[in-house]
């Protein structure tokens, strides 16, 4: 297959989707192109890495990230 035989393809495709299904492929196909982490390493690099903090760990760094990095302290600039 070309490579405009397929554009056309997935253009065809594309247009049979709803709206919010073409918007998760557009959020998809924007990942695909991040291939890349800002330090060099690969996604799939960086899957070794994956499981070295528990669940309850990762949970209560997220939790604490939203806590204090999402407030705004009109004082304290």
């Amino acid at each position: 297959m070309s490579e405009a035989e397929f554009r056309h393809e997935l253009l065809e495709e594309i247009e049979h989707l709803q709206p919010d299904q073409q918007e998760r492929l557009l959020a998809f196909a924007r990942e695909l192109t991040v291939s890349k982490i800002p330090d060099g390493l690969s996604w799939e690099e960086m899957r070794k890495y994956r499981g070295i903090i528990s669940r309850e760990e990762a949970e209560a760094m997220k939790k604490a990230i939203e806590e204090e990095c999402e407030r705004i302290d009109p004082e304290g600039w």
